[in-house]
């Protein structure tokens, strides 16, 4: 249940901003200059290398057609092979469209979700797109009184259909994908006079969404315009615009932030209120990093600005209120309107001037503080969808000139850390390794234990690769992708079936004992087609724990037979034949 704050609260919650800087007439930072390309059908978005400190190589498509027109609305989404997709309310405005384009391939035309099988449209505002771990895209529209949910993957895609609501339906929804690839969905809905937040969810092998969940349940209170993110805890961050009553203020519209654990539970801090109090806030998108770091972006008219703060749950210290220096056009209302997306560790803002010019902000944690990263389009533009790509920033828009036409803009960001490595295991001949060769994937950073195996006869002679040394297990950190060789030597065996045959030998004055040594070629230095240039006759006494092997005869490589002269009546001994080979190893002795 919703653990309502108490004005002196609230009041003290504001104080926790200090160093805020709110200005009344804010002015617009100029930006660096922009390298725009325009993209001929076909590019596959790669741009050419940039100079260090130059402006972000841009490169742009127009999705639509010049006529008819009147494609508006727009999301866009890449998958983890370059594969990208971008879906549009159509020039008609009863259904939703879609272009696609393979990594190095060309823009298809639009074209009806679904051959137009879908809730008919009475009208739009949002889009999105999300992305799952199979490359899955997952759209998400909304319409006059519901929203629509389909999915896409290779070229198909599923029946759209009208999300379930408990009450009526009211503007503006989110939606994110959990580790286990559930699509959660936040939406307003009204019961009465009650306006509240809800979340759905729908399994990866569910065909629609479970009940719906209350997540705001505030009487007397309006919850509406929410977003979610979902962090790397499966947690969902909810933020949402909240009718938050104060005596002798007419209105206050302010901004809340929460979380949720996954079956739905609030976690165990209060709520947040981000937003100033009394004021007038809108519209709130919230993000979270590869840090779990939080970010909320929402447009204050109070101020004329949008404004945003971060949460580190981390530490769970709350950030200062920070300016865009970014001014709002105050009608219509939907030039409120913003998108927040993280990139690894950053995070960047599509936020459209007065003038209705779409620019794209970085935040600056070290100083808290936001930059032009780039200006988007030199059209007016009316909405827009922000999506963090590998190693582009995705910006799909739709203008404000009539008739109105879908772009997309792809801006060049660092590339992202990737989640896992590829780590290729390779052994030589004469051995093996665990895990067996072969390529696997690992979490970035984990240290991975490899294992060799000799075969008989056969040691470790060294790693090559991203690896070197002897040292058996290896252990492998996964910063990259790696590749590892475990490469083994033969070493060379003694020779087998060494036998002794006493003798004894009569003279014509004396008699006298001889051993009579024979021995056997090495069946595995055969295989190994091994040249023996030497062989090395060793005796020591059987019966002495410390006896020592002594060096008896050096013998040529075709020798299978000795004569020991002269040993005892009672004497008893060991031999061993150790080899020498061309290349100068010697075996050992037993």
């Amino acid at each position: 249940m919703k653990r309502a704050l108490p004005i002196t609260a609230l009041i003290a919650v504001l104080a926790i901003a200090g160093g805020m800087v709110l200005s009344a007439t804010p002015s617009a930072k100029e930006g660096p200059d922009v390298n725009v390309i325009q993209s001929v059908s076909g590019s596959d978005g790669a741009g050419a290398p940039r100079a260090q400190g130059a402006a972000p190589i841009i490169e742009t498509w127009r999705l639509t057609a010049e006529s008819p027109g009147n494609y508006r609305h727009p999301a866009v989404a890449e998958d983890s092979k370059g594969n990208r997709l971008a879906i549009f309310r159509s020039t008609g405005g009863t259904s939703y469209d879609f272009v696609y384009c393979p990594k190095g391939g060309t823009w298809s035309t639009p074209t009806s979700i679904n051959g137009g099988v879908q809730p008919a449209l009475v009208r739009s505002l949002y889009a999105w797109l999300r992305v799952d771990s199979t490359d899955r895209f997952h759209a998400y529209w909304e319409y006059a009184n519901a929203a629509v949910y389909a999915s896409f993957k290779d070229g198909v895609w599923t029946t759209p259909f009208k999300v379930s609501y408990v009450g009526s339906y009211d503007q503006t929804s989110g939606i994110d994908l959990r580790s286990n690839d559930e699509v959660v969905t936040v939406d307003c809905e009204v019961i009465g006079y009650s306006k509240d937040v809800w979340i759905h969810v729908k399994g990866k092998d569910e065909s629609t969404f479970r009940s719906p969940f209350n997540l705001t349940r505030d009487p007397g209170e309006g919850s509406t315009q929410p977003s979610i993110a979902i962090d790397s805890k499966n947690r969902s961050w909810v933020v949402w615009k909240s009718d938050l009553h104060i005596p002798n203020v007419e209105e206050n519209l302010v901004i809340y932030l929460a979380w949720f654990y996954p079956d739905n539970r609030d976690g165990d801090d209060d709520w947040f209120l981000v937003s100033p109090n009394p004021g007038w806030s809108f519209l709130p998108q919230v993000a979270v990093n590869n840090e779990d770091k939080v970010m909320t972006l929402f447009a204050c008219s109070t101020y004329g600005q949008y404004l945003s703060r971060m949460y580190n749950p981390n530490t769970k210290q709350m950030g200062s209120l920070t300016l865009l220096n970014i001014g709002l056009t105050m009608n219509p209302w939907h030039t409120f309107f913003s998108r927040l997306a993280a990139h690894g560790k950053d995070f960047y803002a599509a936020v459209m001037t007065p003038g209705r010019i779409l620019k794209l902000m970085k935040f600056d944690e070290t100083k808290s503080e936001w930059t032009e990263y780039c200006q988007v389009s030199d059209l007016p533009v009316e909405m827009f969808h922000l999506f963090s790509g590998y190693d582009r920033m995705l910006i799909a828009y739709s203008t404000w000139d009539e008739p109105t036409s879908v772009y997309l803009t792809a801006v060049e960001v660092e590339p992202l850390l990737p989640k896992q490595y590829a780590l290729t295991v390779q052994s030589g001949s004469g051995g093996t390794t665990n895990p067996a060769p072969g390529t696997y994937n690992y979490d970035r950073d984990s240290n991975v234990i490899i294992t060799a195996f000799p075969d008989t006869a056969f040691r470790l002679k060294n790693w090559t690769g991203d690896a070197s040394g002897t040292a058996n297990p290896l252990t492998v950190t996964m910063d990259k992708d790696r590749t590892v060789k475990a490469n083994f030597e033969y070493v060379l065996q003694p020779a087998v079936g060494v036998t002794a045959q006493k003798k004894l030998e009569r003279s014509f004055f004396r008699g006298y004992y001889m051993n009579v040594v024979t021995w056997q070629e090495n069946p595995l230095n055969v295989a190994q087609k091994v040249t023996i240039v030497e062989q090395r006759l060793y005796r020591k006494t059987r019966a002495a724990d410390n006896s020592q092997w002594a060096l008896l005869a050096s013998l040529g490589p075709s020798t299978m037979t000795y004569t020991d002269m002269n040993v005892g009546k009672d004497s008893d001994y060991v031999y061993s034949v150790g080899l020498v080979d061309d290349k100068g190893n010697v075996s050992g002795y037993y």
